[in-house]
């Protein structure tokens, strides 16, 4: 999946919070810009599926899975996840998400 940096900080709000996982809470676009970017940086072949699971005044939510080559350590990537956006004005306004991963083929390990 190529990224279209301008295209993805064009659905936030000049505004925005980012609440994802375990990064620190991020404002405002130049801040999402960097996080997209140092994602993006390491992640080779990537594959992303989105699913809606709601739709509701002004709030939707999704899960996700996706697929890389982490470059850094040269090793088949895999994610999954969930999202809830606050929309405003046809842009996120609020993006919350948690996530899992490990290696591909392997299971999750982490915090149970």
């Amino acid at each position: 999946m190529p990224w279209d940096f301008d295209v993805l900080l064009d659905g936030f709000t000049d505004d925005s919070v980012v609440r994802y996982a375990e990064f620190p809470e991020m404002h405002g676009k130049e801040e999402l810009d960097k996080f997209f970017r140092g994602r993006a940086s390491r992640q080779k072949d990537y594959w992303l599926k989105k699913d809606l699971r709601l739709l509701m005044g002004n709030m939707i939510a999704n899960s996700w899975e996706c697929r890389w080559i982490d470059t850094k350590i040269n090793k088949k990537m895999w994610r999954w996840g969930m999202e809830m956006w606050t929309m405003r004005d046809g842009k996120i306004s609020v993006w919350e998400g948690t996530l899992n991963f490990n290696e591909e083929g392997k299971r999750n390990t982490g915090i149970v």
